[in-house]
This record gives C-alpha cells, structure tokens and sequence, in this order.
C-alpha cells in the first residue's frame, strides 16, 4: 500500500511539474503575442491622444480662460499661470494613464492564457511572423496612430458640448434656487 501512495504521489508531482512547465511556455507566447501586437506602443499612443486632448481641448486653462474670462480666478496674465499650466498638465497625465502599460499587459497575460490554447496561439504567433501577417502588424500600427488623431477632435468636441449641456443645467438649478 505505500509503495502504491508512493506512485501516485511521484505521478502528481510529476503532472504538476509538467502542467507548470506547459504554463510557463503558454504564458512565454502570450508575451510573445503582446509584443508582435505591439501592444506596449498601442498603449502609449493612447494615453497620448487622451493627454493631448486635455492640454488643447476646450477645457484647458488657456482656452478654457479664452472662452470664460478665467479658469479658477487664473488669466494667462497672472503671475502663477505656468503654474495652473503645469498643474493641469498633471491632471492629465495622472487622468489618461488609469492603467500602466505593465497593467495593460497584466490583463491582456490574463485574460488569453485563460482563454487561448496553446495551439491556436502558436497558429497565430507562426502568421503574424509572416509576411502577411508582418503587414497586417505594419498596418495595425499606422491605424492606431490615425485612430488617435480621429479620436482627440472627437472627445474634445464631445467634453465641449458636454461641458455645456451640464453648465446649463447648473444654471437652470442655481435659478430656480434663487443663486
């Protein structure tokens, strides 16, 4: 009977050593996979975008003062102004990087090892490490970067009309309270 609990004991170990091994190769090619996205670069084109957004859309201390007088009691005149500049500059980075590129790559890990066999993922790495596939990366590359310029007019248009849908609300609450 020991040498029976003996067997079945080395045979688990055994299973889990290869399973760990099967895991850390499936998690390598994962990683393997991220890179030929280029995923790392896909992220910091985004944070750029929401970043340049920010510092050039409507609610920007400069032409957020342009268009209202001032922002927070500052004018481009004020001795402090390249302060508000730097400050705001602050809220933008810290408010367009709500994931780290280590982060992104975390979940991105994540969810296709718990989602991908080792197959397909293979399949995938051998095409995108093709000519085809190669030019389709090449491709994906430059839409994102155009992505990014499609996006910034978008959402700052968008935080405009949003911007003043809410401040007339604002309005209408602060008439009606007799503010």
């Amino acid at each position: 009977m020991a040498r029976l609990i003996s067997l079945v004991l080395l045979f688990l170990t055994n299973m889990t050593y290869c399973l760990a091994v099967d895991n850390e190769q499936k998690s390598k090619s994962v990683e393997h996979m991220l890179d030929l996205m280029h995923l790392d670069e896909a992220v910091k084109t985004g944070i750029k975008s929401c970043v340049k957004g920010s510092l050039e859309g409507p609610y920007s201390p400069t032409e957020y003062a342009k268009s209202k007088g001032s922002y927070y009691g500052f004018t481009p005149e004020s001795p402090d102004w390249q302060n508000v500049i730097d400050a705001h500059k602050r809220f933008a980075a810290k408010s367009c990087n709500y994931f780290s590129v280590a982060e992104y790559r975390d979940w991105y890990r994540e969810f296709y090892m718990a989602r991908i066999d080792m197959e397909s993922l293979r399949a995938w790495i051998d095409f995108m490490e093709g000519p085809h596939g190669l030019k389709f990366l090449r491709t994906q590359d430059e839409f994102v970067k155009e992505f990014g310029k499609i996006v910034t007019p978008l959402y700052q248009s968008n935080m405009a009309k949003a911007q003043e849908e809410m401040e007339s609300e604002l309005k209408q609450l602060s008439d009606r309270n007799g503010n």
